[in-house]
């Protein structure tokens, strides 16, 4: 027998900042793990933040 159990259902239109809202200072590590700034290295240009999350946790 499965279980039958409904997922929640989540409201997405409302999560994260709105349409021109800046983006918070955010100091992580890169591939090399150097502490980088996201503002400082993008030097106030525009960016695209993109988070992913591995599978091999």
């Amino acid at each position: 027998m499965t279980d039958q159990t409904a997922l929640p259902v989540i409201d997405f239109t409302n999560i994260g900042p709105a349409l021109g809202e800046s983006f918070p200072d955010i100091h992580l590590p890169n591939q090399n793990g150097t502490m980088i700034d996201l503002h400082e290295a993008r030097a106030n240009r525009p960016a695209l933040v993109v988070f992913h999350r591995s599978a091999g946790w």
